[in-house]
């Protein structure tokens, strides 16, 4: 029973993936639209507006600021672009290898219920 527990690990995960295949695609395709409109504003632009969000004056400006904690707008938005490009890549990687997969299937009925189950027409 032990031996099959990897094997079982893996269907689900696969299974899971295939599911998984549309959201996946369509937060890829969601990204790179993302990150068009960012590219159509010069750089300038945009840092007006994230450091619009950073407190100066008032009240705020006397309250005591987190230990540890990288208050640079610029750095925080840098790190949020990464990690959404990071996320694109893995997810088409993903897409990719799924993609793939259900192209070499050799059985007809199997690769027509995988295409079905991902919602492409030819892979």
């Amino acid at each position: 029973m032990v031996e099959l527990e990897p094997a079982l690990e893996a269907i689900q995960r696969v299974e899971q993936d295939l599911r998984d295949y549309h959201w996946m695609a369509k937060e890829i395709h969601d990204i790179q639209d993302w990150d068009k409109h960012q590219k159509q504003y010069p750089r300038e632009v945009w840092e007006s507006l994230l450091g619009a969000g950073t407190a100066q004056y008032g009240i705020e400006a006397s309250l005591p600021k987190a230990q540890g904690v990288n208050s640079d707008v610029t750095y925080r938005e840098a790190q949020k672009l990464l990690r959404k490009w990071e996320r694109m890549k893995r997810y088409e990687r993903k897409v990719k290898k799924l993609e793939a997969s259900v192209a070499m299937l050799q059985d007809e009925r199997e690769r027509a219920v995988a295409e079905g189950i991902l919602g492409i027409e030819d892979v």
